[in-house]
């Protein structure tokens, strides 16, 4: 899902976040179905000015690799 939080009176937006307890974005959930589901947090900042943006795209793949293989 791709959301545009600038509308902040958009209701299914902010149900979404409140049921996972997050405030903020970017927020990228990795949600994990099957018998049980599973949601990740994968990482919110994918080049802050200290990160590279390379590094910070993967930190993001490992995190999303974690998640899914263990």
């Amino acid at each position: 899902m791709v959301a545009d939080w600038s509308d902040k009176d958009n209701w299914v937006i902010a149900e979404f976040l409140n049921a996972l307890n997050q405030p903020n974005i970017p927020y990228y959930p990795l949600i994990l179905g099957g018998n049980e589901v599973k949601v990740v947090e994968l990482p919110s900042q994918l080049s802050p000015p200290a990160i590279l943006p390379a590094a910070g795209k993967k930190k993001f793949i490992e995190a999303i690799d974690a998640a899914i293989n263990g």
